[in-house]
């Protein structure tokens, strides 16, 4: 696979196998990730996109949630992703109602 250097504030580089139709993105962050059943159009869009981090972020990320590999906390939920990064972005945390003292 060839790694192709995109110019976007998210994604850095991405390479596409598409006899086993993979892709793998490596984002600015420092996050390595690899999807599987991205079809070879799914990755020319991304490759041409006006903005690749968009692109990615709408219709990778977002509708193949879970890559076949992350080396950043591999293994947690979704969930639990978006609830960190809720926490981190407002400062607020909340708790559920039955774990307050009365």
């Amino acid at each position: 696979m060839e790694w192709i250097t995109l110019k976007s504030r998210l994604v850095s580089e991405i390479a596409y196998d598409a006899e086993r139709e993979v892709l793998e993105v490596r984002l600015r962050t420092g996050a390595h990730r690899k999807y599987d059943g991205i079809s070879s159009t799914m990755f020319e869009n991304l490759r041409s996109a006006e903005s690749p981090g968009f692109y990615y972020s709408y219709y990778i990320a977002r509708t193949h949630d879970k890559p076949l590999s992350s080396n950043r906390l591999m293994g947690m939920p979704l969930r639990a992703l978006r609830l960190m990064r809720l926490i981190a972005v407002t400062g607020i945390f909340l708790l559920p109602a039955n774990l307050f003292i009365h």
